[in-house]
This record gives structure tokens, C-alpha cells and sequence, in this order.
């Protein structure tokens, strides 16, 4: 089915990067992009143009079961990392995914080598990354980057101004899901899952005493904030991949409570549900506001808002037609414009248009 709206087709900029950016006369720009999960295949790097570069997925998340695994977030990530010795001072690129990824790498460029040019993509500064500790920490990471992709435009604008960094070191790199298989599945239920800024209170008071069947899938019960859970409404805590990837495509639309802020939180959780063709209600915060369309790839309310969560979840769950409109324009717009496709067009342009190498490269942090 031929997309309904425009959409923005992305293309590479001009290679003024490390070795011009190609194609190269010496061959490929080695690129390695570092994930705090475990590493999957090539992932959207699939889709840079190979004559250009020579990517690879790598992990520092730890192995499981083992006692890294056990250690505080960030710190795990570091000695995950720093037992499988990394060597970049060969790497053209290194790409890392979001700060636990950043800081493991930083930590380690005295002993693995500081590549030639660092991407920092989706750096998210939240919770004790707002503290001034955490910013004079999180600031101390990505000053030696050359670049710092915010997954949205409002942390992008407000990035230089918390961490004290050059406007010009920042740009906007929408996140991306893979274009799936639209579900036509109708289970009689409305999904709401993931951790990340939710507000689930919210979303439980919007759908008590209503005749709305709610599965809910939280990281612990934490996340309920201490509210009962009316009957209506069945929770569940860490469902795996196979059985979060059932409920997602049998649900009969999804919910996305998210509290208001300017980090990005629930783009993926968004993203996913959109690709498979379900309609979705989200909060209307900074986070989303760069992938949907209110009304026609998604449904928006007010952060906090029970009332308007309430309306908004009843007028789907009534009407059918609605819900296959919004559904089939929501996956037209991964598939087009936030599929691993569009996000490897954005991310070459970004590297192409990097600065020159400078002489002199930031000292690295203790290892």
C-alpha cells in the first residue's frame, strides 16, 4: 500500500568527513557501533551504502548470569567492556548508543585507543544525569565527541545549554524501529508496556470502572506508584522478546502514558506498536513530538491528563475505522520515515558532514 501522506526521504550529504567519507581511494571507513545490548546482527547498519563504510555491531552489555551483570548500570557496562579489550585506534567511526554505551567507550580510550571520529547517538540525560553531578559528569563524557545525535529535536536544543557545549556539536537523528508485517490480530485488549518515563497511575485511574481490558506490562511494581489495580486490568512484570512481540501484535490498540519532560522516553515502545499497523494513544510530550502526526498517525493527549486518556482510549476502542486509519498511516510512516532505511540515509549524511580531524584530541578519562 502507496504511503498516504509525504513523507521525508533523507539523503547523503556531501563526504567532507574522516578520509572524505567516499568512497574512499584507501577502501571503506571502518565503523563500529557500540550498543549497551546484546549485539544482534548488523541491525540498521545493514542499510549504509558499503562502499563507504565497513560497519559492525558490538556489545558491552555483560554476559548474563555472570557477576558483571550484577553491578550498578553504567559501571557493568565499563567492565563488560573493558574485558573484551577493545582496540579502535584503527576505527574511522565509533558510533555509541545511548550513555551507558558513551561512557563505557570514553572510559576506555586510554587503553583501547581513541578512533578517529566518535558519534555519540541518543545520549539520554535523565533522572541522576539532571543532577549537577550527573551533568558535570555526562559533560566530561561527551566533550570528546564530535558529534552528539539527540533522538529529539527538544533535547537537542537544550543539550548545549545543560552540558555547556558548542550549539554547532549537536543535531537531531530520529531513533528507528524495522518495518514489520502489518497484524490485522483484534485480542479484545488495549497494551501498555515499557519503563521509561510511563505514568502508569495515570493510565490506571483513566480506565477504572470502565469496561476497557488493559494488559500492562511493567519492569517492576514499583511503576504502578502504590495504586490499586482495578479488575479490569491484568499486569504483568519483564515479559520476553517472543511473548512482548504476541501481546504487541494482538492487542486491539496500544497505550503510551508518558510524563511530561524533554528526554526521550517510549520512542521505541511507539514505534514498534506503529510499524505493526496498531493504533496507538500517546502523551502529548517533547519525546514524541518529532514521530507522529496528531490524528492521523496517532492519537495525543495531555501528559497526566485521566480524563482525556480516558475519552481517547473509548473513541478507539469504538471505532474500528479509526483504529485501521490511524493503524495503516502509522505504519506507512516507519516504514518510510523512521525504518532502519531512513535512519542509515540520516546517519550518513550526519558522518559526511563531520569537520575535519583536529590536531589535538580531548585527554582521556582515567581507565
Amino acid at each position: 500500500m502507496a504511503c498516504a501522506q509525504e513523507v521525508l526521504r533523507p539523503r547523503p550529504g556531501p563526504g567532507r568527513g574522516v578520509r572524505e567519507f567516499g568512497p574512499p581511494a584507501g577502501g571503506p571507513n571502518s565503523l563500529t557501533l557500540l550498543v549497551p545490548w546484546h549485539e544482534a546482527g548488523q541491525w540498521a547498519l545493514g542499510h549504509l551504502p558499503s562502499d563507504r563504510f565497513a560497519a559492525k555491531v558490538t556489545s558491552c552489555a555483560p554476559d548474563a548470569g555472570s557477576r558483571v551483570e550484577r553491578m550498578p548500570p553504567y559501571l557493568r557496562e565499563w567492565r563488560a567492556l573493558r574485558e573484551r579489550r577493545p582496540d579502535w585506534r584503527e576505527c574511522d567511526v565509533l558510533l555509541t548508543w545511548e550513555m551507558r554505551a558513551a561512557f563505557a567507550a570514553r572510559m576506555l580510550f586510554r587503553q583501547a585507543g581513541r578512533p578517529k571520529r566518535w558519534v555519540a547517538l541518543g545520549p539520554i540525560l535523565k533522572g541522576p544525569l539532571r543532577s549537577p553531578g550527573g551533568l558535570a559528569l555526562a559533560r566530561r563524557v561527551l566533550a570528546g565527541a564530535d558529534r552528539i545525535a539527540c533522538f529529539t529535536t527538544a533535547e537537542r536544543d537544550a543539550y548545549p545549554r545543560l552540558l555547556g557545549l558548542p550549539p554547532e556539536r549537536f543535531a537531531f537523528l530520529p531513533s528507528t524501529w524495522p518495518a514489520a508485517p502489518v497484524s490485522r490480530e483484534d485480542g479484545g485488549y488495549i497494551l501498555a508496556l515499557g519503563q521509561s518515563g510511563r505514568d502508569y497511575p495515570t493510565l490506571l485511574e483513566a480506565v477504572r470502572g470502565t469496561d476497557l481490558l488493559v494488559v500492562l506490562v511493567a519492569a517492576t511494581p514499583a511503576a504502578l506508584g502504590g495504586h490499586p489495580v482495578p479488575p479490569n486490568v491484568t499486569v504483568r512484570f519483564r515479559t520476553d522478546p517472543t511473548e512482548t512481540d504476541r501481546l504487541g501484535r494482538g492487542a486491539t490498540l496500544h497505550a503510551v502514558p508518558l510524563r511530561g519532560g524533554d528526554w526521550s522516553a517510549g520512542q521505541s515502545v511507539l514505534l514498534r506498536a506503529m510499524a505493526c499497523g496498531k493504533a496507538v494513544v500517546v502523551s502529548d510530550t517533547a519525546a514524541v513530538r518529532d514521530y507522529v502526526r496528531p490524528g492521523e498517525t496517532a492519537v495525543t493527549m495531555p501528559p497526566g491528563d485521566a480524563g482525556a486518556l480516558r475519552a481517547a482510549l473509548r473513541h478507539l476502542w469504538e471505532d474500528a475505522s479509526a483504529r485501521q486509519r490511524i493503524g495503516a498511516r502509522a505504519a506507512c510512516a516507519v516504514r518510510e520515515e523512521f525504518g532502519h532505511e531512513a535512519f542509515a540515509a540520516r546517519l550518513a549524511a550526519l558522518l559526511g558532514n563531520l569537520p575535519p580531524v583536529p590536531g589535538g584530541l580531548p585527554a582521556p578519562l582515567p581507565g
